[in-house]
Parts: C-alpha cells; structure tokens; sequence
C-alpha cells in the first residue's frame, strides 16, 4: 500500500480503485507516414503539450477520420479526464471538446455518480509526484492502464466532494493571477525587444548582418551522449528537459554515472545552448548557461554556442534566438526522414545569418533584461509560495481536515 493510501479516512469516506468507479482508456498515434490520415483533418487530437490548464478546449494537431479508423486512436467524449502516463507523468486535463489523443495518455471517464470529476481531476493533480516515483526507472518514465486502474482514491459523500471542489478552484484562481502576472512581465521583454530591434523576420531597421559562424568565439560543439540516472551522484548533466521556451533551466535532475568525460564540461556563464535533434515544435530552443555549483555535462542532442563578445551579447543572442520569427527559420533548417524527430546540422546552424545591431545596443537590452529578471526572480519566489500553500490545501482537503 502506498503512503498516500495508508491514511484512516473521516467517518463516512472509502477508498476506491480507479478501475472500480471510471472507465479507463488508452490513445493513439495515426501513421505518420499516411499523410491523408493528418492532412485537413477535422478531429482534435491531443498530446501531452496540449495539457497547459484544468480544461482543454483546443489541440495543436488535428487526425482524419481515415486515420482514426486506421489507428487505435478513439474519440473520447466532452467531460473526460486525460492523464499523461508516458515520459512526463501525471499531468492531468479535462476535455472541453469531444478529441482523440496519443498513446502518451489516458482517457479516464466518469461511470459513477457517485463521483465528481473535478473532485478527482483535483485528486489525480495531487498524485503527480507519487505517479513520478513509480514510473521513474522504467524506460521513457511510463506507468500502464493496471497500475492506473489500481490506484486508489478516497471517495467522501458527494456533498463533501462539491465542497472540496469549491475551495481549490477558489484557491486555484491566485494561481492564475500570478501565471497572468508572469506572462505580462514575458510580455514587457518581448515589447522592449521590438522597440529596440525591429521586427528580425524583416531587418526594418537594417541591421548589419553576418552567418554565424562570423560570431563565434570557438567552434560549435555538441555534447556527450551519456547514459543519465536520477540518481543525484556523478556528473550533473543539463538534459534536454532543461530546455523550456523561456530559457535554460539550471535545476539539475540527470546524472552521469560513467568514468569523468574527456569533453561536454566546459560551459562558461553566457554560453547558449540550443536543441539540434527534437520534434519539430520543439527543436531550435536555446536558453543562456548562467552557472551551477558543479561543472556539467549536456549531451549530444544539445549544441554549445559560444559567441564573440565584441559582436554579439550572450544576452541579446539568446532573446534573440527565442524571438517567434527566429524560431520559425530554425525549424525550416530541421530536417530527418522521422516524422516525429529532426534535426539541424551544426553546418545550417553555422551558416544562420543574424542580425548584428551595435555592440553598446545590445549591452543596454542586457541591462534591461536584468532588471527585468530581477523582478521575476521576485515573482518566481511568489509563485513557489503560493504553490506549495495549493499543495498543501490539497493534501489537507483529501484527509478530511478541511
């Protein structure tokens, strides 16, 4: 039994087994190979990414009725609970639309009246960590529909439930005043980008521009190709995941556990590190190396950009590369004959050609960046608190104590 079922429940409260009380589903993914199963296609199918909020109203990729009956995709109704059980675990979403998704999750749907589906949308959100721990060690992070099915759930009276339901998503809405918040500071940095640059798709500002490879101080170089734990012993590595579309994330999760690697550990603050090998949304992201305690290894799928100073400021560059025009010329350079990964060559890369404004231009973005991350450092310490006061109400609120 696992510690968050050993609990005594309140007088009136039982736990239940998922697979006793919902219907429990699988996705699927139509041939990418088929084009008339994607090409104007009507049916929302989602991913893991599409799952950004309690509901899901809109998907980023649309299947064809040809490719759903050709697949074991299956349409899952309005109402339905979704739940990632493959790589990233326990990410949960509600369907606001009828949609298929892939086999990355699972469809949950309520058969029980007795159950309220934000109760255990609410629920399987507090299990993220647990279904983290179990799936951990298992290849790509993945638990399956028995291990899903067996999970229990407390299940209080169905007044109790709707009064639960009432207090998180009252608790939930500071949340989202502060995500707001964040998003208008992005918003400001954007803004001053524009005034600043121009809009980079167009040069209307008629920047100098050179490729590349002009502005580096050394050669490009990707990384190792290490065979990582979670372990936290070894090499600190900065995987793939640390990549997020804001930037690089610092916070180290993958370690090395071979012999000290010969290369891959000399990131200096200010390196850039961009993905050379992901799926096509994903590929191209490039975040700003700005230091650990410990020397780090990244691996190959990441490529080291180490600029010229006097051409180029670490900080401008990496805004810059994560600009939506940018973006867009990056993933044109992305090739590979797998639908679902691609890659860019460190040749492509070299030959980019970029704009070069004024080096003193540049540094006064880079002080204005500053003061900006200054403020988001605040925020983001906001955030963490209001945080872990949700996961607290959360706990409290499924042992009754509320």
């Amino acid at each position: 039994m696992e510690a968050h079922e050993r609990r005594t429940l309140p007088e009136g409260w039982e736990w239940k087994k998922l697979g006793e009380i919902v219907a429990i589903g699988s996705g699927g993914t139509p041939s990418r190979g088929k084009k008339e199963y994607w090409e104007a296609g009507t049916i929302p199918w989602v991913k893991i990414s599409d799952i950004s909020d309690k509901y899901i109203s809109e998907t980023s990729e649309k299947i064809t009725n040809e490719g759903l009956e050709n697949s074991s995709a299956k349409i899952f109704p309005k109402g339905t609970i979704l739940i990632s059980i493959f790589a990233t675990l326990g990410d949960v979403g509600i369907l606001k639309i009828d949609a298929a998704c892939n086999q990355a999750l699972a469809g949950i749907q309520m058969t029980n009246n007795n159950l309220n589906p934000d109760f255990l949308y609410y629920y399987l959100k507090m299990l993220k960590s647990y279904f983290e721990s179990i799936g951990r060690g298992v290849a790509q992070n993945n638990i399956n529909l028995t291990i899903l099915k067996s999970t229990k759930i407390p299940l209080p009276p169905l007044p109790t439930q709707r009064r639960i339901v009432s207090i998180l998503e009252k608790a939930e809405e500071t949340k989202k005043l502060r995500a707001q918040a964040d998003e208008l500071t992005d918003r400001l940095l954007q803004s001053v980008f524009r005034e600043m640059f121009g809009v980079l798709g167009i040069n209307a500002k008629g920047w100098d521009k050179k490729a590349l490879g002009e502005c580096l101080e050394i050669p490009l170089n990707s990384g190792l190709s290490p065979i990582c734990t979670d372990e936290t012993r070894g090499f600190p590595v900065l995987s793939l995941a640390n990549l997020r579309d804001n930037g690089l994330s610092n916070v180290i999760t993958k370690y090395y556990q071979g012999d000290k690697p010969s290369k891959g550990i000399d990131l200096e603050i200010g390196d850039i590190l961009i993905s050379r090998s992901n799926t096509r949304e994903l590929v191209g992201r490039a975040g700003m190396y700005k230091g650990v305690p410990e020397k780090v290894i990244y691996p190959d799928l990441l490529i080291r950009i180490r600029v010229n100073r006097s051409i180029l400021n670490p900080v401008f560059f990496e805004k810059y590369l994560q600009t939506n025009s940018i973006k867009k010329i990056l993933h044109t350079l992305a090739h590979g004959s797998s639908g679902s990964m691609v890659k860019i060559s460190q040749e492509n890369l070299m030959n980019l050609s970029i704009i070069t404004p004024p080096i003193f231009l540049q540094q006064k973005f880079a002080r204005i960046v500053e003061k900006i991350e200054a403020t988001r450092q605040s925020q983001n310490q906001s955030k963490q608190q209001i945080d872990d006061l949700f996961s607290a109400l959360m706990q409290k609120a499924f042992r009754g104590e509320l």
